[in-house]
């Protein structure tokens, strides 16, 4: 059980899901091959691996810090409840 005690791991998938979610229009514009349905299932997929993550972030640990865009540098984000974790994820179209 040591490997679970850090949530390093889980934020990994978290922060590629996020980078995926935002850099994947960008693929729209520069490859005629890739269309909006692969568009739509690569966000939904990397949009599933993230909610998988905090799936077992809120399981193991409960309340969690809730970061959906990509960043750069330190962050010391705020704990958020299980509720707003769950909406907050569960809720977009």
């Amino acid at each position: 059980m040591e490997e679970w005690k850090s949530w390093r791991r889980f934020y990994a998938v978290i922060a590629q899901a996020n980078l995926c979610i935002e850099n994947l229009p960008k693929i729209l514009e520069k490859d005629i091959r890739y269309n909006q349905q692969n568009l739509k299932v690569d966000v939904a997929s990397a949009r599933f691996l993230r909610a998988l993550a905090y799936f077992y972030i809120v399981r193991i640990w409960g309340d969690a810090p809730l970061i959906t865009t990509s960043i750069d540098g330190v962050l010391k984000p705020r704990r958020e409840t299980l509720s707003r974790v769950c909406s907050t994820l569960f809720n977009r179209s």
